[in-house]
């Protein structure tokens, strides 16, 4: 049989060795995991970058698909006056042959429209799905000191060509704006919208009207200040479709 002298030499000999396995491999777990940690952020933040230029590009598409929405709605507008000045004019100019040339135009004008409000759901459903993406990874990254808030606040616009002045009360909610505006010639109701990267998308909703014009902007937050285009959805006699728009900030939102 083993002694206890014996032993006691092989227990020193065990612990030792399970020291010496602690102090080597216990350095080492931080260094790796901070290295993993600086890899997923950096390929965080390329996968943004990358985001953002395919955001550059569906915000352009999107002026293209509404412009193209625009044009279409003018060609079934046209289209529509033609018959109604067919059906106005002299009896004798009215025949089934000219009644039906202008209807097949009406077809075809009213195809054009359906297809370019299709194209135009398109692209706003991927900006959509570009914006949260971008969202999800902006917050993945929050890790830095918190920013000033560059939109929540009290604004006074003015929109182009109409000249017409108004304001603007935004809360920005992450991502999310919303908010209430009143204009000089009397439109007032509620605003909704997203604010990615310093571009915010307004969707004006009017008291009477509904879901009437959406604001695109870039957001100068140490300036206060906001410039970009805006969008009319329907259109209507006499009223520009589209326009410039500008804000300064006069009060910051709490």
């Amino acid at each position: 049989m083993i002694g206890l002298q014996q032993l006691r030499p092989v227990r020193l000999v065990v612990l030792a060795a399970l020291v010496y396995a602690t102090v080597a491999f216990w350095p080492s777990a931080p260094v790796r995991a901070a290295a993993t940690s600086d890899e997923t952020r950096a390929a965080v933040e390329a996968q943004l970058a990358v985001e953002r230029r395919l955001l550059t590009r569906d915000l352009a598409a999107h002026a293209d698909a509404r412009s193209r929405q625009q044009a279409a709605r003018g060609r079934l507008e046209g289209v529509s006056a033609q018959l109604d000045e067919l059906l106005r004019g002299a009896e004798g100019s009215l025949t089934l042959a000219s009644f039906e040339r202008v209807q097949a135009d009406i077809a075809a004008a009213q195809e054009g429209q359906r297809a370019a409000d299709e194209r135009l759901e398109d692209v706003r459903r991927r900006l959509g799905e570009r914006l949260r993406r971008i969202a999800a990874l902006q917050e993945e990254l929050g890790t830095g000191p918190r920013v000033p808030d560059p939109l929540s606040g009290r604004w006074r616009v003015r929109v182009m060509p109409q000249n017409v002045s108004g304001i603007f009360e935004l809360r920005l909610d992450g991502t999310l704006v919303s908010g209430k505006y009143q204009l000089e010639n009397g439109l007032a109701g509620s605003l909704r919208g997203t604010f990615v990267d310093n571009a915010v998308r307004l969707e004006r909703i009017d008291a009477q009207n509904g879901f009437d014009t959406t604001f695109l902007g870039a957001v100068d937050g140490a300036l206060g200040r906001i410039s970009g285009t805006w969008h009319a959805n329907e259109l209507a006699a006499g009223a520009p479709a589209s326009g410039q728009w500008a804000g300064v900030r006069i009060s910051a939102g709490r």
